[in-house]
């Protein structure tokens, strides 16, 4: 049980951490837009930094869902 356990932890850790990192940059890059530290192309280049981030996030948490989704479904009571 505590080997199962500990297993568990390292692999939250290991998502949450690929969460983590491009969410913080996402936020970086947004609130450095916002707070009109970039202008004109850099102000572009950040945009497109941001969706990038995004859409790497979107497909990640979509690939997670699919990964999860059949455990869900087999822990279903009938």
């Amino acid at each position: 049980m505590k080997k199962s356990e500990q297993a568990y932890k390292r692999m939250m850790t290991s998502l949450l951490h690929d969460v983590k990192t491009p969410l913080t940059s996402l936020v970086g890059h947004l609130e450095a837009i916002q707070n009109k530290m970039v202008a004109g192309e850099e102000k572009d280049e950040y945009i497109s930094v941001a969706l990038d981030k995004a859409h790497h996030l979107k497909d990640f948490v979509e690939s997670l869902f699919e990964w999860v989704k059949p455990d869900a479904r087999a822990n279903i009571p009938v």
